[in-house]
């Protein structure tokens, strides 16, 4: 019940309303079967006894409508009949379990988009808590598990039950004393094996989503740090590392099928077994077997029909078990709340002036100030250098000017408007950026440069203009395939250099009114960065500029300098200016 609660959550009224028909038809599917075994009697009477067929009121009023000629036409008429309902019955179930089967793994691709959509839309202070590769893992991994261990197990479980019972009240009405012991011995030994297990596969299903875990997340540090491991021998280190949580899920998952198949042969054989003792029990004192062969045909094909139903419900509800923390896990997330901004408002105006009024801010589950109380002005076509040592609140500062992060106390306006969630993408329109690492995808330069526009609503005339801005151009046309060319997979192919200028058209390429860079030279050698400074030099004034600079010759020349030192703003003034006055950065400037 806590189960079918929570799939409320992630199944909306349409998707219910498919539930509830396809129920009707698993119903619809259980009495075919019901019928298909309940003709056995009939008919394997008939088999036994022939005269039958005159003595038995319903048999003779067919045989008298139909106008059979003979009692071996009605018996061949009869097999027909009963061959074709178990065909009808196997269809059926067929068609059932690929309705099923067909919507579970249709809603799986629904809810990797929910739930890639749920975490797209989280602020960013959200991402700064997690590890990108278990949330990959989740989208990816636990909702594989969620649905083919848990979604699916429950429908098919309950589509197994309504045959259990339907088959249950057809031996009742035969005789109710076999049916009853058949369903309490069979039933109760698969409750008292599951009360066993039970409380097992709840411990390795949250072990496994550990161990899962660790696997993605290793994995992922392999594979993305490979240039280092490849420089300092690694390679065992993290086969090492990832061989335990590999072994540990490899043998959880190996557990939790055996657990849910052993029983059966079990089972099956006190099943059968019982099947031969009804058999002995029916047997009249004559030795006669025309009264039991139908009885006994009926146990047999009911016993071929309940047992592995019976076992798919005891393994389907062994799978949901040992599912349940990945599903609990995936519910959590997609009960999270959206955070996304209206993508269709309009850019904020920037013509007057940009006011950091009073930031205080302080990261969660730390109430040590990043930032205290900042006042900073920027006008518009200007260009402003942050500068201070590294933890001085520099990167902060501007996450929380571009509306990254929201400031604990304190405001940013533009024009007078104080940034909100209402405004918040509209003044990110104004806003380029380029971080000190430039992430390319493994796709064209092109691609790259329009990052995250539709291949075909990309201009081209867009990205050239953009990459002459950058100086990226020329070495652009010196390539076979020009913008068509692959970067590789994070830009591998392409120089620090090259990444650099490729991420300062992709900041251009939406016309931003304000271009933000995050240290964005200081992992360059000082001839390249001189590149990215004249790069820089030629936009000066024609947009605003926001500066974090580890090297104080990148500053130079900006209009501006603030100089920060434990999330305070400690002096400002041009490059001259703070060469003369401060000392600080006098000291910063000679290293």
């Amino acid at each position: 019940m806590k189960i079918l609660e929570k799939l409320k959550v992630i199944f909306n009224r349409k998707e219910i309303t498919r539930l509830v028909i396809m129920f009707f038809g698993v119903i619809a599917m259980s009495l075919l079967e019901t019928f298909g075994v309940a003709s056995i009697v009939p008919f394997m009477s008939v088999i036994a006894n022939p005269d039958i067929v005159h003595e038995n009121e319903y048999f003779l009023m067919v045989y008298r409508v139909v106008n059979f000629d003979n009692d071996v036409s009605f018996i061949i008429m009869l097999g027909v009949l009963v061959i074709i309902l178990l065909i009808l019955s196997n269809i059926s179930q067929g068609f059932m379990f690929w309705k099923i089967t067909s919507f579970a793994n249709s809603y799986r691709h629904k809810i990797s988009m929910q739930l890639l959509k749920k975490y797209l839309d989280q602020p960013y202070l959200f991402f700064l808590n997690k590890n990108t590769a278990d949330l990959g893992k989740n989208i990816l991994s636990e909702i594989e598990r969620s649905v083919s261990g848990l979604i699916l197990p429950v429908m098919m479980a309950l589509s197994r039950v309504v045959v259990v019972l339907l088959l249950t009240i057809l031996i009742f009405i035969v005789n109710p004393i076999v049916s009853i012991a058949m369903i309490v011995v069979l039933s109760s030994s698969y409750w008292i094996i599951f009360k066993i297990v039970g409380r097992k596969l709840s411990v390795i299903g949250s072990a496994s989503t550990v161990a899962n875990t660790g696997r993605y997340k290793i994995a992922n540090e392999a594979l993305s740090g490979i240039k280092d491991i490849k420089l300092r021998g690694g390679e065992e280190d993290f086969l090492y590392r990832f061989s335990g949580p590999s072994r540990d899920h490899a043998n959880y998952t190996a557990t939790t099928i055996l657990i849910s198949s052993l029983p059966r042969y079990a089972l099956e054989s006190i099943a059968f077994s019982g099947i031969v003792l009804i058999s002995l029990l029916y047997i009249a004192p004559d030795g006669s077997s025309s009264k039991v062969i139908p009885v006994i045909s009926l146990y047999a094909l009911a016993g071929y029909r309940l047992m592995p139903a019976l076992q798919q419900i005891y393994a389907n509800i062994t799978q949901v078990k040992y599912n349940y923390s990945a599903f609990n896990l995936l519910i959590d997330d997609l009960m999270l709340p959206s955070y996304k901004e209206d993508n269709l408002c309009s850019a904020l105006p920037f013509e007057e002036h940009i006011k950091v009024k009073n930031v205080s801010f302080y990261y969660p589950d730390t109430s040590v100030l990043v930032l205290d109380k900042v006042n900073i002005t920027i006008s518009p076509n200007t260009t402003i250098g942050l500068v201070g040592t590294t933890g001085s609140g520099k990167t902060t500062l501007v996450d929380i000017i571009i509306g990254l992060l929201p400031p604990n106390s304190g405001s940013i306006s533009v024009d007078g408007v104080i940034v909100n969630s209402q405004n918040l993408y509209g003044w990110q329109r104004n806003i380029g950026y380029v971080p000190q690492a430039i992430y390319l995808t493994d796709d064209t330069i092109a691609n790259n440069i329009a990052f995250a526009v539709p291949e075909e609503k990309i201009c081209m005339q867009q990205v050239m203009h953009v990459a002459k801005l950058a100086q990226i151009d020329d070495f652009v046309n010196s390539l076979h395939n020009k913008y068509d060319t692959n970067v590789g997979d994070r830009g591998i192919r392409m120089s620090g250099g090259q990444r650099q200028r490729i991420g300062i058209a992709r900041a251009l390429y939406l016309k931003p009114t304000i271009l933000v860079l995050d240290e964005a030279t200081s992992a360059l050698d000082s001839i390249t960065e001189q590149v990215i400074i004249e790069t820089i030099r030629s936009l000066s004034h024609k947009i605003t500029i926001i500066m974090i600079a580890h090297r104080l010759s990148t500053v130079r020349e900006c209009d501006t300098i603030y100089v920060m030192d434990k999330g305070n703003i400690v002096d400002s003034g041009t490059y001259s200016d703070l060469i003369e006055s401060n000392l600080k950065f006098r000291q910063m400037a000679n290293n």
